[in-house]
């Protein structure tokens, strides 16, 4: 289930285009599938310890990878059953919350 509903989440983001972005979006840029702003693209690769090996600077090239950003995404949904509320503008018309009772 959540394969699905991060689809219908990308498609609201991004039009399913990794290489979204939007220069002013609430004083800061988001970027990618799932526009990520650069903040919140580090604090969650910290969080959970993704890529280890990346260099600094790797890590914002790789906020333009599909891969990379679907990693990120599912990480979140699945382990913070109330981080849905970061993508709250679309989810709020599109799908339900996500809730690990949903997963």
């Amino acid at each position: 289930r959540i394969m699905g509903q991060m689809k219908i989440l990308r498609n609201c983001e991004s039009n399913d285009n990794p290489m979204a972005y939007v220069y002013n979006d609430g004083g800061s840029s988001s970027y990618g599938l799932y526009q990520y702003k650069k903040a919140t693209w580090y604090a969650y690769i910290e969080r959970y310890k993704l890529f280890p090996d990346a260099e600094p600077a790797e890590l914002m090239n790789l906020i333009w990878d599909r891969y990379s950003q679907e990693l990120v995404t599912r990480t979140i949904l699945t382990n913070e059953p109330q981080s849905w509320r970061l993508w709250y503008n679309c989810l709020k018309y599109r799908i339900y919350p996500l809730t690990t009772s949903k997963l």
